[in-house]
């Protein structure tokens, strides 16, 4: 009885643990190494490629993205952000990252001031983000129409961004029909 028992809750924490890829899916590859190649995605991010992106890990990397394409290293970086713009805090990080983030715009907490920079990234925050990333690097903030089943899904707040971002090419629906705003983001 006892071997049967310790069978059954081993059986349970075996299927209980969840595996993410080492490996970028096909459809990923080429944008995952290029964008390692740049300097966008910190060590700390590579490998688990589809596990959910945390806010934190996403705030990392828009912070990466910036920093490598305006061709500062951290520490002037750090300077240029610091002389720029106001100083934020959150109640539950201190991550040097996701503080830089948040000076520059690119991130908002919630209104009880936190960030929680452990919780899994959704869709239509990314796509704020990024469009947030793109407009402070100096482009135009273009918008399209889009013409999926599930638009009505989308947060009042978060619309405007995932236009831009569809327009732009940053993001695409999860099919030609559905863009999943609720939807996990990965690291890919």
């Amino acid at each position: 009885m006892k071997k049967k028992i310790c069978l059954l809750v081993f059986l349970m924490l075996l299927t209980a643990v969840t595996v993410y890829a080492d490996t970028p899916s096909d459809w990923a590859i080429a944008e995952v190494e290029s964008g390692i190649v740049r300097g966008y995605v910190p060590t700390v991010i590579q490998g688990n490629y589809t596990a959910p992106v945390s806010r934190g890990e996403f705030a990392h990397m828009a912070v990466e993205f910036l920093r490598s394409e305006l061709d500062f290293s951290g520490e002037e970086f750090r300077e240029k952000v610091n002389g720029l713009f106001d100083t934020v805090g959150f109640s539950d990080t201190e991550d040097e990252f996701i503080l830089l983030a948040a000076r520059c715009g690119i991130v908002y907490g919630y209104d009880d001031g936190t960030f929680a920079p452990d919780k899994p990234i959704n869709r239509e925050e990314a796509a704020a983000m990024l469009a947030r990333v793109y407009n402070l690097y100096g482009n135009i903030y273009l918008y399209s129409n889009i013409n999926y089943a599930d638009n009505d899904l989308i947060s009042d707040w978060a619309l405007s961004d995932v236009k831009f971002c569809v327009a732009k090419g940053v993001m695409k629906g999860i099919s030609a029909t559905h863009f999943d705003p609720k939807g996990k983001y990965t690291r890919e």
